[in-house]
């Protein structure tokens, strides 16, 4: 996906693009480890 689109995304569907931000938090936070948190 391009930003563009993403960002066509966030300001049309913000439903979708709530989701879609939750999802990539989620998948960041996995990847993450647990002692180097940037999410809190």
């Amino acid at each position: 996906m391009k930003l563009s689109e993403l960002l066509s995304a966030y300001s049309i569907e913000t439903e979708f693009s709530n989701d879609f931000e939750v999802h990539a938090l989620a998948e960041l936070d996995k990847a993450t480890p647990n002692d180097i948190s940037y999410i809190d």
